[in-house]
């Protein structure tokens, strides 16, 4: 049950779920099916989900543009049984990295009419990699890797509510006007 997040500034094909990836929706759960990579018996967690993150943003002269998602990837996740409490606590850690494509995207309209540079926004995306990496980590612990009920249900609570409070940036697409750096 750990949780694998990658910071990628890379453009990518927007789209929906691929073949071998599903992009965050509040309306699309995790199912067993959706761990299809290689399992690793030597591993001593139940589960290994890999959430990643499109992150395409563009500085034009004044205007800042992005494309920011969430998205699993089943080829790199893996489940050694089905368990639907293990499912719902990798569910929760596929929602944090969620929470941190808002909390990027929200950081981002911040800079509006302000001088920006792609320092500027690589340092956004860095430090919210770890406030998440230590919000999975914190998660991990309280839950004892989810096999706490009552510590797991706080915690759905509050992720959830995290959610519900950057609902505002819940759109992957934005653009906002800066100031350019002569």
């Amino acid at each position: 049950m750990v949780f694998i997040l990658l910071l990628l500034c890379a453009f990518r094909v927007e789209g929906q779920d691929t073949g071998t990836s599903i992009r965050w929706s509040p309306d699309k759960k995790l199912v067993f099916g959706d761990f299809a990579g290689q399992l690793d018996s030597s591993n001593k967690h139940g589960a290994i989900s890999f959430c990643d993150l499109n992150d395409v943003y563009l500085i034009d002269y004044d205007t800042l543009e992005y494309n920011i998602f969430a998205f699993f990837r089943k080829d790199k996740s893996w489940m050694k049984v089905n368990d639907t409490d293990l499912l719902f606590h990798e569910q929760m850690h596929f929602n944090i990295a969620e929470i941190y494509s808002r909390s990027v995207k929200k950081k981002l309209n911040l800079l509006a009419n302000k001088k920006v540079d792609d320092s500027a926004v690589y340092r956004i995306f860095i430090a919210e990699v770890e406030k998440i990496n230590e919000l999975n980590s914190q998660f991990d612990f309280e839950t004892r890797h989810g096999t706490l009920e009552q510590a797991t249900k706080i915690w759905a609570e509050k992720i959830n509510f995290m959610l519900d409070s950057l609902l505002d940036f819940e759109k992957p697409q934005g653009k906002i006007h800066i100031r350019p750096i002569e």
